[in-house]
């Protein structure tokens, strides 16, 4: 269930930004969906952001396990992690949710542990072992995250945006070069409307909002995904004051998407007249009827 979307905006500027977007639609253990009362997007570090989309709980103890690793470590540098090492604690807690549940759905009912399987796989049944193998490399874990931020030197104030996803079994891919990511069920739709044109993350903020808007109401037509949109961006500024360079996130009113609404709502009217006159064009255009040739027909009779 759900969409969410990152992007990268005016890349090498002062003033680069990371725009995110997502439902609020959520997918319990039991696969029930509900909309949450909060955006999706969760800070992990001051320059670091994330978004799940899947199963709900399951994620949210894999970001809880992280931002417990991460608190572990020393206090004044948490906040200036690199957004790679934060991804790759994010991996190692992935697999470790997911070893879990593959412990507790598939090998806790049989009273062994996955250890003790495989160690012994050869004294079990073909049936047996192609079946529970065959269980745990399929085994639906159902989590997709979005990992975002920047990496901030403070002492020279410059910094860089990220943008990674951890799924599979806890792979990380980078689209960094890309320039945006998106998981979810929506992902077909917005995928298709964010690349109508060649992406780019030189564009201007506004561009890039709009296209991560318009992706994400794309993906509405799916079933699956929320009606309700958070909208938002992240930047880094210079903190001259205590001499810094540090983050911070802005989330769109509910006025400026109703406007934005309204807006794409008469852009699709003046593209629909625009279809009709068209459509009449074409058929004023085909002028001179084909007449089907004329077939003889031989009967034949059988007596």
């Amino acid at each position: 269930m759900t969409i969410c979307i990152v992007a990268i905006s005016e890349l090498a500027t002062p003033t680069q930004k990371l725009i995110f977007a997502s439902d609020r639609l959520a997918t319990d253990q039991n696969g029930l969906t509900f909309e949450l009362g909060i955006p999706k997007v969760r800070p992990i570090t001051e320059n670091c952001l994330v978004m799940s989309a899947g199963n709900a709980g399951r994620a949210d103890s894999i970001i809880k396990k992280v931002i417990g690793e991460i608190s572990k470590r020393n206090i004044e540098n948490e906040n200036y992690l690199l957004i790679e090492e934060i991804v790759s604690i994010f991996e190692s807690k992935y697999k470790e949710v997911k070893d879990k549940a593959i412990q507790k759905e598939i090998f806790d009912s049989k009273g062994m542990t996955r250890e003790e399987f495989y160690k012994n796989i050869k004294n079990f049944p073909d049936w047996f072992s192609i079946l529970i193998d065959s269980n745990v490399n399929n085994f639906d874990f159902n989590v997709g995250l979005i990992i975002f931020g920047f990496d901030i030197n403070k002492e020279s104030k410059t910094f860089a945006p990220h943008i990674y996803e951890v799924s599979g079994n806890g792979e990380s891919v980078c689209w960094d070069s890309t320039g945006f990511a998106m998981i979810g069920i929506g992902y077909s739709q917005s995928v298709s409307e964010i690349t109508k044109k060649p992406y780019n993350p030189f564009t201007k903020m506004q561009d890039t909002i709009l296209k991560v808007y318009r992706s994400k109401k794309s993906a509405q037509r799916v079933t699956g995904v929320g009606e309700y949109t958070d909208l938002g961006y992240m930047e880094v500024v210079a903190d001259l004051e205590n001499n810094k360079a540090v983050s911070r996130s802005f989330f769109a009113s509910d006025d400026i998407k109703k406007m934005m609404d309204n807006k794409l709502e008469e852009q699709g009217k003046k593209i629909e007249e625009i279809e009709e006159i068209i459509k009449k064009n074409i058929e004023s255009s085909f002028i001179h009827p084909v007449e089907p040739p004329e077939v003889e027909i031989e009967q034949k009779v059988t007596l």
